[in-house]
């Protein structure tokens, strides 16, 4: 499932449209590091690494987990500007030591509100630059896009790397791999947070040196990518 998703990233690039906002928060932070929180198998990096060199920023992107990816690490290692931190990281508490702009991407909806906002304060009171974006969307549109899924996965599982006979053979005789992504789909769009709802939480955050932004942006999907940007104000 994790393959699949890379695959994913790395054919369809969702996420293109984070690039954009993404590099308007390391201008402004006047560093070119990252902390990428939640990664999985490496999430969308380093197909986004591209569109921010094309941009013109060379991003040092440090990819971290609770439970680190081994595969991941190693398919990283070779790639300039990117590498998977070995120990586990929790989003919800981030060792003071890895510095750089925090992100999230299709992770926000694996946590409780409290959960979201305690990640979030916790940037605050860092002052990190902080940003989470999520191409999960739930509205009908968002569920009937996530019908799909099933589908689509039959014909990228082929694609995915490593190639293992076991879950090939569960892609087709039987498609159980395919209708446990489109379960998780399907529960991950149920529990992705509206633009209105993240307002609401951003809102209860004030503090007068840090500035919080919901905003929705095109992703390389038919659904509209929502995205948390945080950032400390200037004494």
């Amino acid at each position: 499932m994790t393959g699949y998703l890379s695959c994913v990233n790395a054919l369809m690039r969702p996420y293109r449209g984070a690039a954009e906002p993404l590099a308007e928060m390391l201008r402004a932070s006047g560093s070119s590091e990252i902390l990428d929180l939640c990664s999985g198998s490496g999430g969308p990096w380093p197909e986004l690494g591209d569109e921010l060199t094309r941009l013109g920023l060379d991003a040092t992107v440090v990819c971290s987990d609770l439970y680190p990816d081994r595969a991941a690490a190693k398919r990283l290692e070779g790639q300039v500007g990117f590498r998977m931190h070995p120990a586990p990281v929790s989003a919800l508490a981030v060792p003071a030591e890895l510095a750089g702009t925090r992100t999230l991407f299709t992770a926000l909806h694996h946590f409780e509100p409290q959960q979201v906002k305690d990640m979030l304060l916790d940037a605050q009171r860092a002052g990190r630059y902080f940003a989470a974006f999520e191409i999960t969307h739930r509205s009908f549109k968002g569920l009937a896009t996530t019908f799909a899924v099933p589908i689509l996965a039959l014909f990228l599982l082929p694609r995915v790397r490593p190639r293992r006979w076991l879950p090939l053979l569960f892609s087709y005789l039987p498609p159980i791999v395919p209708l446990a992504i489109g379960w998780d789909g399907m529960v991950s769009t149920f529990r992705s947070y509206r633009k209105e709802e993240l307002e609401a939480m951003v809102a209860e955050l004030g503090a007068s040196d840090y500035e919080w932004r919901v905003a929705e942006f095109p992703s390389g999907t038919p659904l509209p990518m929502t995205c948390i940007l945080g950032r400390p104000l200037p004494p």
